[in-house]
């Protein structure tokens, strides 16, 4: 059976049973409302991402510490059999360079492989 959910993942990770999940694909806001300096011609650019009720604009540290607590609750819906595709792309924000990996690597996940979506040039 297929349930689709609309509403904040941890309103409804909290309410769901351990192991009972087969299969979650996300893809996390990306913390993109903020000023970032672009690589390629170091220029100030406000990369604007609008939510309804959700304020994509935490420091680096929240962000990676909200995103383990979700992994973490995904990890514990998961089926031991089950497959999380975590869908979130590298950049760098700051002066820093983001790996979603790390992310994953700080949760309860034990990463398998990263597949690589070649989006045509950019």
């Amino acid at each position: 059976m297929l349930k689709l959910y609309n509403d904040d993942c941890m309103n409804v990770l909290t309410k769901m049973e351990d192991n009972s999940v087969d299969l979650i694909i996300t893809s996390p806001p990306y913390n993109l409302n903020h000023i970032s300096r672009l690589h390629h011609n170091n220029e100030d650019t406000r990369l604007l991402v609008t939510y309804n009720s959700y304020s994509d604009d935490l420091s680096y540290e929240e962000y990676e510490k909200w995103q383990v607590k979700v992994l973490n609750e995904l990890y514990r819906v998961l089926k031991p059999s089950g497959l999380l595709y975590y869908n979130h792309k590298e950049r760098h924000i700051k002066g820093y360079y983001f790996n979603p990996l790390n992310l994953i690597q700080r949760s309860l996940f034990l990463p398998l492989q990263t597949i690589i979506w070649n989006r045509g040039g950019e």
